[in-house]
């Protein structure tokens, strides 16, 4: 019977894993490659032992049987099922990270979450909320509205509409994150408060620069923050980031369903 799972050793810092669901939609510009969850059949030292559930990012293809990097593989809760255990390799750090270790917002606080009807957005939004901020949401459709709204956002606004009037006009944003290289925030400057931290998520790739005028930001007394994720460097984030998610994705569960397209492995 031929399994796809190759005979040879994984090699040296890396683990064999048999590939149970993979997420195609999370593959981004915040990290590179596509999130896989699967069991490790094959040790690699300083790893997780042989049968745990380990979540990682791959390379664009998957197969069922592959290697993945040990630094970079990270063990699944038990309380997580695959489906949410593949937001952890990548997306949920990032999230984590951003808001919860670098205390990017405060309680109280205005967050403006760009695309939050984005798997990204929708925890986003969440975390926003559980930590005490008031997240709005920016989404291009009513339906996406909608779900942003049951994931926690306070108040929002439509790509359609003159958005950033609007959310000015409702006090506007202490905090605006956006996922898409930062494209959204030199016309989000239109409802920033003063003072406001603006992020970029995401490794912009050429022709992608955000073009926002010093003396604007200087006006607004704005800071722009460029967030970069590194699964090696910042994988103490992301083993604390991965014991909070379950308590979290349940109030997002059915929108991240509506947003995820996943593949489960033959």
């Amino acid at each position: 019977m031929t399994t796809g799972i190759p005979p040879s050793s994984p090699g040296a810092g890396r683990l064999l894993i048999e590939v149970r669901r993979v997420a195609p939609d999370l593959a981004s510009a915040l990290a590179p490659g596509v999130p896989v969850v699967g069991r490790v059949l094959r040790e690699a030292p300083g790893g997780p032992a042989a049968g745990t559930r380990v979540a990682a990012m791959a390379p664009g293809t998957s197969v069922p049987g592959m290697t993945v990097a040990v630094e970079g593989a990270l063990s699944v809760p038990a309380a997580l099922d695959d489906g949410a255990a593949l937001l952890l390799p990548a997306l949920w750090p990032v999230v984590w990270w951003t808001l919860a270790d670098r205390r990017l917002a405060g309680p109280g606080e205005a967050v403006l979450v760009h695309e939050a009807d984005t798997p990204w957005g929708l925890l986003m939004t969440a975390l926003s909320r559980e930590l005490g901020a008031q997240p709005l949401a920016a989404t291009a459709t009513r339906d996406g509205m909608r779900r942003a709204m049951r994931a926690g956002a306070h108040d929002g606004a439509l790509y359609t509409t003159d958005w950033p009037v609007l959310l000015r006009e409702h006090g506007g944003a202490d905090v605006v994150l956006d996922p898409s290289h930062g494209q959204h925030l030199p016309a989000s400057l239109g409802c920033a408060r003063h003072g406001a931290r603006l992020a970029a998520l995401g490794i912009a790739a050429p022709g992608q620069d955000i073009s926002i005028p010093l003396s604007a930001l200087r006006r607004r007394g704005a800071s722009l923050h460029a967030i970069r994720w590194d699964p090696v460097r910042h994988r103490t984030h992301a083993a604390r980031a991965a014991r909070e998610l379950p308590a979290l994705v349940e109030r997002v569960r059915d929108a991240l369903n509506a947003s995820l397209n996943l593949l489960s492995m033959p």
